[in-house]
């Protein structure tokens, strides 16, 4: 079993409520990991990328964007479920640095 990882947060919008499925129709799970949470799903295998794939890959990462701070990972990112503690821990420096330089940033998205 993988977790499929979505995104990295720091500090989880207070309204956040986990979407009612993810990829391969698994539930969204939101995992406390040292000061940080993130949020996967348990897979066995990560489906194709097709557009409805990644969409629904970045509308998970997109219900969390009022968090504090957001590091979005890469449509097919896996960690055996057993290691992501430990996955963190061996990325905590990259982490920290990412989610510090946009934390209380505001991001805006603008369609023409």
């Amino acid at each position: 079993m993988n977790h499929y990882l979505y995104a990295i947060v720091d500090r989880m919008p207070a309204a956040w409520r986990a979407p009612t499925s993810g990829l391969g129709n698994a539930s969204i799970v939101p995992r406390r990991v040292e000061n940080v949470v993130v949020l996967g799903s348990l897979l066995e295998t990560v489906p194709p990328p097709t557009p409805r794939m990644l969409a629904i890959h970045h509308e998970i990462v997109s219900t969390v964007i009022e968090a504090a701070a957001l590091l979005p990972l890469r449509y097919g990112a896996t960690v055996p479920a057993a290691a992501l503690d430990d996955w963190v821990a061996g990325h905590r420096t990259a982490v920290s640095a990412a989610l510090d330089a946009v934390r209380d940033c505001v991001e805006m998205r603008v369609k023409l």
